[in-house]
């Protein structure tokens, strides 16, 4: 009998194969030949710059393709490349090829405004089926075929070791509304980047649970910043005790030689998460996010883009071994997809940079239970209370 997971892998591969064939039916002989010259393709990426480049030089050194790069800042990332893919999809004047994105929010927003295409990359599906005897990961795949979640990060408490002594380490969010906080806990500011959608995943537990707790630490002095990057650094100068940030973020600082430690915390902003079931007869209990959320890069072929077949040909290089291996081994320690790379030294790393404080801080490496989709539903209703309560700061 063939298992229920891979007959919903099947059919969402045929499904997926429809919807990519039919968009060609209905675009005719497709986009106009590129004029001669070396083959190239443009790519709008939202990580960082010095994480980026090298992966992309390494795609040019083995296809001969030249690649050109628009990138964005540190403090509107993602929502300021977002933005304009959507414009020029709109205008008609679409300039890219493949969209890169540190998060996966942005692009299930691009996909719901039709700015990406339904795309298959053969080789990563056929990788992955090799290792798991399935193809890509549904919780890492769009539901309409349009992008693809690889090289994951974790969102994680930074905590300055000089100030917070391990058994103050707050075991889940709600303990950063302690009096012993006060002024000393910071965030990046929630209009952007990974923490627009941590938001909106904790919002999509209840918007009132959501509302009491960022009301909770507003009132305790939170400060708000401009980028993960800019918390972990006011961590390590002692301006922040605490701060919510990425992994990636808090691997830098240690190796900055600052005095910071991090743990993956729960993200339920209540200590009665364990009473939270769902199910008609509330007996089956919500696995994520009583351990980190995980937030993982993505990538998506652009509508009418101008080179697609050297959009097709990057899309499979960064979902491969190889450049997930790369991003593993950079200074963003990207946690690999699971297909065998688990043992590489940023994957042990990462599990083991600090010693687990409790059962609320479980050190989840695996991949995370949240419905991304799902929670980014719950994004325009994160961001009206975030309006209200941190307006003015």
């Amino acid at each position: 009998m063939t298992p229920p997971r891979q007959t919903a892998r099947r059919a969402f591969l045929i499904a997926s194969l429809g919807v990519v064939l039919a968009a060609c039916e209905r675009s005719g002989s497709g986009p106009s030949p590129a004029p001669a010259g070396p083959r190239q393709v443009v790519v709008y990426c939202s990580a960082d710059a010095p994480i980026a480049q090298p992966v992309l030089d390494a795609f040019t050194k083995k296809t001969g393709i030249v690649v050109k790069p628009v990138f964005d800042t540190e403090a509107t990332k993602t929502t300021g490349l977002v933005n304009r893919l959507l414009n020029e999809h709109q205008s008609g004047a679409t300039t890219a090829d493949v969209w890169w994105s540190s998060e996966p929010f942005g692009s299930i927003r691009l996909a719901q405004a039709g700015v990406l295409a339904p795309h298959i990359s053969g080789a990563a599906e056929n990788d992955f089926a090799e290792v798991a005897g399935e193809g890509w990961p549904l919780e890492m795949r769009a539901s309409d075929g349009t992008w693809y979640g690889f090289a994951r990060r974790v969102r994680v408490l930074i905590y300055n070791t000089r100030f917070v002594q391990p058994d103050d380490v707050p075991r889940d969010l709600s303990y950063l509304t302690e009096a012993k906080f006060k002024g000393r806990v910071g965030m990046a500011r929630p209009e952007f980047g990974t923490t627009r959608g941590h938001m909106a995943a904790l919002c999509s537990l209840g918007s009132e649970l959501f509302r009491d707790w960022l009301r909770g630490v507003a009132d305790n002095g939170l400060r708000l910043y401009d980028g993960n990057a800019g918390v972990a650094r006011a961590v390590g100068s002692g301006e922040l005790w605490l701060g919510l940030t990425d992994s990636d973020d808090a691997l830098i600082a240690q190796a900055n030689g600052w005095p910071v430690a991090f743990l993956a915390i729960s993200n339920v902003p209540a200590r009665s998460w364990h009473r939270r079931s769902t199910g008609s007869a509330g007996t089956r209990q919500e696995a994520f996010p009583e351990g980190s959320m995980q937030v993982p890069c993505t990538v998506a072929v652009l509508q009418h883009a101008p080179h697609p077949a050297e959009a097709s040909l990057l899309v499979d290089f960064l979902l491969s071994r190889e450049c997930e291996a790369m991003l593993a081994a950079g200074e963003s320690h990207n946690l690999p997809t699971p297909r065998g790379l688990e043992n590489t030294p940023a994957a042990r790393l990462q599990r083991s940079t600090n010693p687990d404080p409790g059962p609320l801080a479980v050190q989840r490496w695996a991949l995370s239970d949240l419905n991304l989709e799902r929670a980014a539903k719950a994004m325009d209703e994160a961001m009206k209370i975030c309006g209200e309560v941190l307006n003015g700061r």
